[in-house]
């Protein structure tokens, strides 16, 4: 029912940024960009879900706090990166969100340098 929830909530807000738009276009960006972070609201609540099956996960196998924490990381820039990218492209300012993309994409792969070091470091001594 969350997920209901949310859609008619995107979908009231984006019929309210229409309906707005023609008369001023700027209280249509506000609306959006109103709407959209209470989406955000409600989806970063629901991160503690995830956390929660995590730890679950991680008192079954042995797997380091290490990596656990590089995947939250990971998760975070995502969903962050996706909503300010399409704020951006809702804007209009397509080239910021790809920027934002690119960034987004850069930094996820510098977090997860650990992790691949690990990983070759495993297959090393596996191998020698």
């Amino acid at each position: 029912m969350e997920v209901l929830k949310i859609a008619i909530a995107g979908i009231a807000g984006v019929l309210f940024a229409v309906q707005l738009k023609s008369i001023r276009p700027e209280y249509s960006t506000y609306i959006s960009l109103a709407t959209c972070v209470i989406l955000f609201y409600y989806g970063v609540s629901r991160l503690s879900v995830i956390v929660d099956t995590l730890n679950s996960i991680q008192s079954y196998i042995k797997i380091s706090d290490i990596y656990i924490a590089v995947l939250l990381k990971i998760i975070g820039i995502t969903y962050i990166a996706e909503f300010s990218s399409a704020l951006c492209k809702d804007a209009g300012y397509s080239a910021v969100a790809g920027q934002i993309e690119v960034f987004s994409k850069l930094v996820i792969l510098a977090v997860s340098m650990p992790v691949l070091m690990a990983l070759l470091e495993t297959i090393d001594g596996l191998i020698g």
